[in-house]
């Protein structure tokens, strides 16, 4: 089933809610100021009907931004496009360690890594916490979405 892009933009903002919540620079664009939503607005290259749903921006050139279609990040590296069809796996950063063991690991959370289908793999960073456990649900939605649209055109 093809959805429309308002309503993955709903499906993920509920995700996102149902495991987080927005925090000062991490969360639905439509819960950060203006401020954050501009830094990652003005270097967005949207296609027809794409909606922004997510957006962690930790600096002017350091962001990222789930939108209704790809996964947008721009970091030291520069700017990357992934769409979700492309995302092969998310998960919490490997480089973290024994913090995953912690008790205490998803309110301290704060990278996620992404394995694109090409075997790429993309650190996205975010505000600790809440934050980024809604974001890391988004993102699998987004990934389990894609694989059934992809099947649902298929068959």
């Amino acid at each position: 089933m093809k959805h429309t892009d308002e309503t993955l933009a709903n499906m993920i903002a509920r995700r996102f809610c149902r495991w987080g919540h927005s925090g000062r620079s991490t969360g639905l664009v439509r819960d950060l100021t203006d401020h954050e939503s501009s830094v990652v607005e003005a270097n967005l290259d949207l296609e027809l009907g794409e909606e922004i749903v997510i957006i962690a921006v930790n600096s002017p050139d350091a962001w990222s931004a789930l939108t209704t279609r790809r996964l947008i990040c721009l970091n030291a590296s520069g700017r990357l496009s992934i769409r979700w069809a492309s995302i092969a796996n998310v998960d919490a950063d490997p480089s973290l360690g024994d913090d995953m063991l912690r008790e205490d690991f998803l309110t301290r959370i704060s990278r996620l890594q992404i394995t694109t289908t090409s075997g790429e793999r993309v650190i996205v960073e975010t505000e600790p916490g809440p934050p980024c456990v809604g974001f890391w649900n988004a993102l699998r939605l987004a990934q389990q979405l894609s694989g059934t649209e992809k099947r649902g055109r298929e068959s």
